[in-house]
């Protein structure tokens, strides 16, 4: 494991901060204790899920922009995420070290730096998710020559039991809401997502459209 220096990039995520030195020293504070896995170096044990060693509430509540905390499962890589922009009812939430996904009512619409990435896609809304029920998504990566791959999925949500979550020391009731889809070939995938009593939905585990696998995402 090693330190990510820097993990945010303050200045140029802290949208609308301008030269704010408390929000500043914020983000200082979250990238001397945020972690990544490097490859070929041998890993630590593994946290509990919504935790990072020497990551504090205290140390969020210190940023005044919204944070979330991304895990690339493939890569057991884990960093926090700021705003980045927002196009329409799509945001972008970026790393320092240019890794970024879009997110549309909480649905991951593309990612960009992850590798294989997700170009774009069709997703159903939050509440569709939160109701339960049936639709259709769309998935777009690209092949080995740059090529646009479009993949349909039969997909289904369905309730999964009541879970409580601790995210960085703060505890929420929940209920899971488990969507199951069906692409080409009979391929497989599951996204979960975590809503809380307020409708909130302050985790969700999605596939990335291909290579890439699955990000856990948290509210923080």
């Amino acid at each position: 494991m090693t330190r990510i220096a820097p993990l945010l990039a303050a200045l140029a995520l802290l949208a609308g901060c301008g030269t704010d030195t408390d929000a500043i020293q914020g983000t200082r504070t979250l990238q001397a204790v945020v972690r990544q896995a490097v490859p070929g170096r041998p890993a630590a044990p593994a946290a509990p899920p919504g935790t990072v060693p020497g990551l504090t509430r205290a140390a969020v509540e210190a940023v005044p922009n919204p944070l979330m905390l991304v895990t690339i499962e493939a890569r057991g890589a884990t960093g926090v995420v700021a705003p980045a922009g927002r196009n329409g009812g799509v945001e972008t939430w970026a790393s320092a070290d240019g890794k970024t996904l879009a997110l549309r009512d909480g649905m991951l619409v593309a990612t960009r730096g992850f590798g294989p990435d997700l170009i774009s896609a069709a997703t159903p809304s939050a509440a569709q998710v939160a109701a339960g029920g049936s639709w259709t998504r769309l998935y777009v990566t690209l092949d080995g020559e740059d090529r646009t791959v479009p993949a349909r999925h039969a997909c289904t949500a369905a309730p999964a039991g009541a879970e409580r979550l601790v995210i960085v020391e703060r505890a929420y009731d929940t209920r899971r809401m488990r969507e199951t889809c069906t692409g080409p070939g009979g391929a497989s995938i599951v996204n979960d997502f975590w809503f809380d009593a307020g409708g909130v939905l302050r985790q969700s585990r999605q596939w990335t459209g291909g290579p890439g696998g699955y990000v856990a995402i948290r509210r923080l």
